[in-house]
């Protein structure tokens, strides 16, 4: 497993960790890709959304990542960083922008 992109950022209360790694493809990452973005509310010590990758649901986002990590919106893209995207819209409308 290789480390092709990785960022963390600091807005206001909010810290986005952002992670995309290079996997041999299977049955479960068929791209050959393994995500992991996750928005960190600092202040209560939790996180706010996540975006990961595996079958059988693709690319897909926890809204709530504390409270039920069953809870899926699954991301009309085949691209991890189509997805890293749609994770940057989701921040920037959860920090207002900043």
């Amino acid at each position: 497993m290789s480390l092709v992109f990785h960022k963390s950022i600091k807005l206001g209360k909010y810290i986005a960790h952002m992670k995309i790694r290079e996997v041999p493809p299977d049955d479960k990452r068929p791209d050959g890709f393994k995500v992991n973005f996750v928005l960190v509310d600092t202040e209560a010590q939790r996180p706010v959304i996540l975006v990961d990758n595996h079958e059988p649901f693709g690319y897909h986002l926890h809204p709530t990542a504390r409270d039920d990590h069953r809870n899926r919106i699954e991301l009309s893209v085949t691209d991890p960083y189509d997805a890293l995207d749609i994770f940057l819209d989701t921040v920037k409308e959860i920090t207002d922008g900043k």
